[in-house]
């Protein structure tokens, strides 16, 4: 019982230190992941409102566009008739490709901060797998590790010890089920006896019948 004991808590100790072992290790991972799923949705977040603020730079980018193209047509139909407006069509031109050069350097500002945002984004995510997968594997290695160090520590104990304890049950076990086959085997040779009588009177009344076998008669 000892042995068994002094087994007992050996193995139960080195599980603890196994599972506080991989507690340890996974409250780190698990919040180095947390921080980064944080960073990637925070990274969406901005993403999303790069890609709206894009919008509506292209959206006003390609309004400046037709303006330009408008003020140009009309300074050119008011020129002989009316050259005042032709004037202000001219200036009203000048204002729109000022809007539009402003724009289209925000517009190529916005394009290159996307990409940039949306690279971050897929790097997040990759490196997120990454992790994952790592985290996974160096689980499975570590059960295996805590398996086999559990082993080795039973191994220490002396094999011959266990094949004592083995021996012990063993007999225990073979000395149970002899006690509950016996009456079984007592049942069995009684009645091998009783047959064994009951054979040999009926031999006796069988010699009995043939040496009286003239004395009988058939029934009126």
């Amino acid at each position: 019982m000892r042995l068994l004991h002094r087994i007992s808590s050996t193995i139960t100790a080195k599980v603890d230190q196994a599972i506080t072992r991989v507690e340890n290790h996974d409250a780190i991972i698990q919040a180095a992941i947390k921080r980064t799923q944080a960073n990637a949705a925070t990274a969406r977040v901005r993403l999303a409102r790069v890609k709206k603020d894009g919008n509506a730079l292209r959206s006003k980018h390609k309004t400046l566009q037709q303006a330009a193209y408008d003020w140009t047509r009309r300074a050119r139909e008011t020129a002989e008739g009316d050259k005042t407006t032709a004037l202000e069509c001219v200036r009203r031109l000048r204002l729109a490709k000022e809007q539009l050069a402003h724009v289209a350097t925000s517009l190529g500002q916005h394009q290159e901060l996307e990409k940039q945002v949306n690279r971050t984004l897929l790097d997040l995510h990759e490196r997120l797998g990454e992790m994952n997968q790592q985290r996974n594997m160096l689980r499975s290695r570590e059960s295996v590790a805590d398996a086999m160090r559990v082993i080795n520590e039973l191994d220490g104990i002396g094999n011959h010890d266990i094949e004592d304890t083995f021996e012990r049950w063993e007999v225990m076990i073979t000395e149970v089920e002899f006690d509950g086959s016996l009456p079984s085997q007592i049942d069995d040779l009684e009645a091998r006896f009783i047959n064994d009588e009951d054979r040999v009177e009926l031999e006796a009344d069988l010699e009995l019948l043939l040496s009286s076998d003239g004395d009988d008669h058939e029934p009126q």
